[in-house]
């Protein structure tokens, strides 16, 4: 058995790690439903 994280830092690093885990997971499928942006256009050269 784990011992539960009883400590703030382990509950936070647990959300977090849980939150980052989660963006990921919705990031790959939503690329995967709707594609990726089309590629932004080379800058133009303000100084020219």
């Amino acid at each position: 058995m784990m011992r539960q994280a009883d400590t703030l830092f382990a509950r936070l690093f647990g959300i977090f790690l849980a939150a980052i885990v989660l963006a990921h997971l919705l990031a790959f499928l939503w690329f995967q439903q709707y594609g990726y942006p089309p590629p932004q256009p080379p800058p133009q050269n303000a100084a020219e």
